[in-house]
């Protein structure tokens, strides 16, 4: 699977705290960054899917009561409606394994959830009820290996961690969640990692078995963002404060405070975040930079300065080690969308 995606609301104004009249988003030294695409009035932008370079998803809620899914193959410079996969009912975490076959959770036969499938690239959808399962179905995530994995939670109901290895057509549960609150944060390296209640971090393998328990340190809300280099090398931030551990969480680092938005790591040291930096001149907003580090964060190059990329109008995916892709809210109901690269 891959993505990027941040969904951000923009102005700028400059690192020396004077605001500019210019909007223009800048890349940090060594990147760069070009639009490619803009939306008006289409709704709600909450998800967007990349399966490869040119081949992409993006699934709209309208009003809260409608979901319609919109498709690009030319890398997202265009986009082509699909139409209301959806109406009076909310769905979410879609997930695409390439770009014909793809499945979106939904909820609308409780207390079984169900899926909605594509076979042609989204042209036509198929409702799959799934009766051997209760409550509602999220959190899909891949191992890369074609199997997928997701959650089932709920009130008064068993929740559980399951796993397909048949493209959604049946489901295998393979660990009871304690408590509806749990959430898979990711699956990597052969590792399914499952953030629960008081900051503790759940390791299962791929076939359920539990491989060990994580306590989280420096961190008082829920994780926002996860990123797992090695089994020893994990990132997260929490919106407020961004920590690492080096020796597979025995011990985390505080190495930001401050609002913070995850972008990617592709190793300990070098990886990419939206950091908060400080205030215009004169004004309540706060700003934040798109900023590359190659010393695990103690040393940052930066972008311009800009209002709004506060992490919780932002969501993450990655499309490779050096490519992603930016949605970028620019108001009430439009959206730009950006491609940032490394150059080189």
């Amino acid at each position: 699977m891959i993505v990027v995606c941040l969904i951000l609301t923009l102005s700028s104004c400059s690192k020396r705290n004077q605001c500019l009249s210019s909007f223009e988003l800048k890349a940090p030294e060594g990147y760069s960054i070009q639009q490619l695409s803009s939306f008006d009035g289409v709704g709600d932008l909450e998800y967007v899917q990349f399966v490869s370079n040119v081949v992409g998803f993006i699934l709209v809620h309208k009003d809260s009561i409608a979901t319609e899914l919109l498709k690009t193959t030319d890398g997202g410079r265009s986009w082509e409606s699909l139409g209301v996969i959806l109406d009076n009912h909310y769905a979410k975490d879609p997930f695409f394994w390439d770009g014909q076959t793809g499945i979106v959770p939904v909820y609308k036969n409780p207390p079984y959830p169900s899926l909605l499938k594509t076979e042609d690239g989204g042209q036509s959808w198929e409702e799959i009820i799934l009766p051997g399962l209760v409550g509602a179905l999220s959190d899909l995530c891949t191992d890369g290996m074609g199997n997928i994995y997701g959650r089932t939670s709920g009130f008064d109901v068993p929740n559980h961690i399951i796993k397909s290895t048949d493209r959604g057509a049946s489901w295998e549960k393979l660990y009871t969640l304690p408590s509806w609150q749990g959430r898979i944060l990711e699956v990597e390296n052969e590792r399914i990692y499952v953030e629960q209640p008081g900051h503790e971090l759940l390791v299962l393998d791929l076939e359920g078995n539990e491989v060990g328990r994580i306590q989280m340190d420096h961190i008082t809300n829920l994780i926002d963002d996860f990123k797992v280099v090695d089994h020893n090398n994990i990132i997260a931030t929490d919106t407020r404060n961004a920590i690492k551990t080096s020796d597979g969480g025995q011990n985390w680092a505080l190495f930001f405070e401050g609002e913070v938005k995850l972008i990617d790591f592709t190793s300990p040291d070098e990886g990419l975040m939206v950091l908060q930096k400080g205030f215009c001149e004169d004004d309540i907003l706060a700003s934040y930079s798109i900023s590359h580090t190659v010393d695990g964060g103690h040393s940052w190059t930066e972008s311009n300065w800009v209002y709004g990329l506060d992490p919780w109008s932002t969501t993450l995916a990655t499309l490779s080690t050096s490519r992603y892709v930016l949605l970028v809210k620019n108001g009430p109901d439009r959206y730009d969308m950006y491609e940032l690269k490394a150059e080189g």
